[in-house]
């Protein structure tokens, strides 16, 4: 499927070769800056299944041709910065037997670049480059086994990936290295495109077969809130005689408290930044046998879970 992208005041094109026009042009005329080599004995070149080009820049542009078995030949990653004049080849061995389904570029920082591959390959769908496309990370990390379609930056207010798999949006913080669902009320289906609109601040998808729907882009207190009530806590053991070890998912709980059916307060504990990711031990003064409740506090959210001292 060929896709047009604006850039200022600039349209850019692609199908086998990428074609530009400025938008306001009494001609429309399209213009072709690029002359990739043909397939074999044709006159066409490979179909190109990805194009990016930054806001902030219209002479660069990511291309990602697709890979052609039929005719023994690779995909390929290119590069322009200087308006198609030069077209640097960038591919590495992580592209040339995929199908890269989608590029997408950080409007701000033209080095700062996104690929999404479809394949079923573990841990290979989602990369990630800061330099140009000269070395790419796998950021696939946690992402399921199936294949990324798509994939869009939120750069503003809060720092966040998007990305559309064939079982619904995840999305991954600046920094972070686990993939959350973004599901809310979304099928759990094919997402084909995402596409973000800052001045409603909605994330739009577009799924197989069952429409268009969208959401809130997510920010930071969300974002906190989501996390932290949906953390996995581990207490053990439990019952216990005092003694107890903690450990969460959740890597910036502030404190802990321990608090009796009385309401009398046994242990406040400030802890550290993933004090708890790592497993921590704790112990009460007062042993008494009973119910206790144990309180996680982050910022102005608050969880608790119960503890029998036996």
């Amino acid at each position: 499927m060929n896709r047009n992208l604006f850039s200022g005041s600039t349209r850019c094109f692609h199908g086998v070769n990428i074609h530009k026009v400025l938008l306001g042009e009494v001609s429309n005329t399209l213009k072709t800056i690029s002359s990739f080599n043909p397939i074999g004995n044709t006159r066409f070149p490979e179909v190109a299944s990805a194009l990016a080009v930054p806001q902030s820049n219209a002479n660069t542009i990511y291309v990602a041709k697709r890979n052609s078995p039929l005719n023994i030949r690779s995909a390929q990653l290119l590069k322009t910065i200087d308006n198609g004049a030069t077209w640097q080849d960038i591919t590495t061995n992580i592209y040339k037997d995929s199908y890269v389904t989608y590029l997408t570029v950080e409007d701000q920082n033209p080095e700062r670049v996104w690929a999404t591959l479809s394949n079923f390959v573990v841990g290979e769908t989602v990369y990630s480059s800061e330099n140009g496309g000269q070395s790419w990370k796998n950021i696939s990390y946690n992402l399921p086994n199936l294949p990324a379609n798509c994939i869009v930056y939120q750069a503003s207010d809060f720092k966040v990936l998007y990305v559309a798999m064939d079982i619904g949006v995840f999305y991954l913080k600046d920094g972070s290295i686990t993939w959350k669902p973004l599901m809310g009320n979304l099928p759990n289906v094919i997402v084909h495109e995402l596409e973000i609109n800052q001045a409603t601040k909605k994330l739009f998808a577009a799924t197989f077969w069952r429409g268009i729907w969208s959401i809130d882009l997510l920010n930071e207190d969300l974002v906190l809130s989501k996390e932290f009530y949906s953390m996995k806590i581990n207490l053990f053991p439990n019952p216990n005689t005092g003694s107890f070890t903690l450990k969460s998912d959740f890597d910036n709980i502030e404190k802990i408290q321990v608090i009796d059916i009385l309401g009398r307060t046994l242990l406040d504990q400030k802890l550290n930044p993933k004090d708890l990711f790592y497993e921590k031990e704790f112990k009460l003064l007062n042993k008494r046998k009973g119910l206790y409740f144990v309180n996680f506090i982050s910022g102005n959210l608050s969880k608790t879970i119960k503890m029998v001292v036996d």
